[in-house]
Formats: structure tokens, sequence, C-alpha cells
């Protein structure tokens, strides 16, 4: 396991917002707070990387973290950016197979960590655990296949329009959303471009008055607007 900045105590309360935990009964997610650790992480760290022995499972409670392979020349490839509530981990925990990627921390981010044992030990304890694990696999199954088949689909300027569509719906209140910690060379990495396709395109959408960009945030005014030009493009 990578060093990490700082601690802090993990109670019931601090996992409501987490997606797996929220459904439980207060007694049992207190039960899960007691096999919990808190960790605190600076932008840039490395939490998990492929080389680890540790299969801990983790939780987003502030900030974000990113899952990323490099390749030999050191290009990074971005798969997922995960928000608070998120999970990682839990492929190595279940498999106990090495792990797949690199994941590092953004700003200002606070993770919960159980260690494998313990986590083994609640899916086979808890069936709304187990369910909400099958539900959560199964959408990480659905959008890893969605990626490869916009990739090999789908024009750059789709594929970035998907992309935004997708960050602002798990953002999205009133039909608006606010995408926050944006990077034109991140995006670039993860619909497999680089940053001028990605600056042209949002320059595109700014004209459209469908995107309103700021250094390190993006905000969709109108979501829906969006979403129709994105099933334009499908079609």
């Amino acid at each position: 396991m990578a060093s990490n900045s700082g601690t802090f105590s993990v109670t019931a309360e601090t996992l409501v917002g987490i997606d797996l935990a929220r459904n439980l009964p207060g007694a049992d997610r207190a039960a899960l707070a007691g096999c919990c650790h808190g960790l605190v992480y600076e932008e840039g760290q490395i939490i998990v990387s492929p080389d680890d022995r540790d299969r801990a499972v983790y939780f987003v409670v502030t900030g974000s973290v990113r899952v990323a392979h490099y390749a030999g020349s050191g290009r990074e490839v971005i798969f997922r950016e995960l928000r608070p509530g998120a999970m990682f981990g839990e492929l190595a925990a279940i498999d106990n197979e090495a792990r797949s990627a690199h994941v590092l921390a953004g700003k200002q981010t606070r993770l919960v960590r159980i260690a494998q044992r313990d986590f083994l030990g609640l899916l086979e304890r808890n069936g709304e655990i187990n369910r909400a694990l099958m539900t959560h696999l199964t959408r990480l199954v659905r959008l890893l296949s969605e990626r490869v088949f916009e990739k090999d689909t789908y024009k750059v300027d789709a594929r970035i329009h998907r992309e935004i569509l997708r960050q602002a719906e798990q953002n999205e209140i009133d039909n608006q959303a606010v995408i926050e910690h944006h990077s034109d060379e991140r995006l670039a990495h993860v619909v497999g471009t680089d940053r001028s396709a990605v600056n042209k395109a949002l320059r595109r959408l700014q004209r459209e008055k469908l995107l309103d960009k700021r250094p390190g945030r993006m905000t969709v005014p109108d979501v829906a607007a969006l979403r129709r030009l994105v099933e334009s493009e499908e079609a």
C-alpha cells in the first residue's frame, strides 16, 4: 500500500454516501465502519499500483481518483474517473490476482479502506451488500463494453460529447451540471485522442451554448440539449 498523507476516524455517518453501504441498516453500517480505516491523500499520490501485494478495497469519501495504465512510452491511458461514493480495488480482492492499474488521488481526497479479509467476510454475511456489489460489477462491465464500442464506432468529437454527457449526468441538478477538476489532457486520455482535438470540440460546444468552460471546471447549462446532440450523433 502506498504511503498516505494523513488519517481520520471512520463512523457510520462517514459511510452514508458510499454506494455499497447507503442502503444498509444503521447497525450494519456501524459494524462496517468498525472494519474500516480513513486515509487522506494529496493530489497525484499513488494509492495502488500493479505491483502491490495488498488486496484491500477502497471507497471514495471526498475528492476523486483516476484509474489509469501507463504504456512503455509513459503515455497515460485513463480507464475511469471515480467520484465520492465509488469503490475500487474490488476485483483484486475478489479473485486475489494482481492489481490491473494504477489509482491516483485527485484534490482533497479522503478514502475509506477495508482489508480484503474483512471485505470478503462482509460479502459472505450480508446479502444486501452482495446484491449491491453484483449491480456495481454489472455496471462496470457495461461501461467498459460501451467504451470499446464507442472507440470503434464514433468519431473523436462524438466520443468527447458522450464522455462529457456521462460526467454531466453524474452531477446533474435541475438539468444543469458542474464538472469539477476538469483537464483537457485527462479528457483526451479517457477518449483516446489528443489535447488539440479536445480543445476544438469544446470550443464548438461553447459556440453552440452547450458548454461553459473555465480553468479546472466545465458547466453544462442544458444537459437535455447535450443529450439530444449525442442522440443525433448516434442516429
